[in-house]
């Protein structure tokens, strides 16, 4: 019979995160850090065993919630969010060894180059005009319609052109 149900108190059911917060929170530094990496390569481990279908339905879900959270939220709660989530990514970087920031530069610069190898040709043709007018806005060069690089290009110069006439 259960102890609790004995003493004639209810069972109390904490949830699985508040269970680990206080675990967590009578751990030394060293033993959460250890914990915290645990948890992480046991979550890697249950992402590699999902099927493809599972990885997206996950993501689908993750995603739809969010967007819930995020459309019930005001203009002054997503400043204070983004606010936020700029000041944990400042404090993140400050913290960062050199190895990290190496890792985290490469890892960006692996996903760049694995989205530039997904994009169709039309795509890839807007992105480089795109970085044409930065370059040329950047160097303070003029950019005419009469002289595009690409009609890529123009496209871009035209949708630049509505959106500041729209300021």
């Amino acid at each position: 019979m259960d102890q609790h149900r004995q003493r004639g108190r209810p069972r109390i059911h904490a949830s699985d995160a508040e269970r680990q917060r206080l675990r967590r929170s009578k751990m030394s530094e060293q033993d959460r850090s250890l914990q915290l990496m645990k948890d992480a390569l046991r979550q890697r481990s249950r992402r590699l065993e999902e099927t493809l279908e599972e990885q997206t339905a996950r993501l689908e879900k993750n995603a739809a919630r969010q967007r819930q959270r995020r459309s019930a939220e005001t203009a002054e709660e997503r400043a204070v969010r983004l606010a936020e989530d700029a000041a944990r990514q400042r404090k993140r970087r400050l913290l960062e060894t050199p190895e990290e920031r190496c890792i985290r530069l490469a890892g960006n610069a692996a996903r760049q180059r694995w989205r530039r190898l997904l994009e169709t040709a039309e795509e890839q043709s807007v992105h480089l005009a795109e970085n044409a007018v930065r370059q040329r806005q950047r160097r303070g060069l003029e950019t005419s319609e009469e002289e595009p690089v690409c009609p890529a290009e123009n496209a871009v110069l035209k949708r630049e052109r509505r959106f500041s006439e729209k300021d």
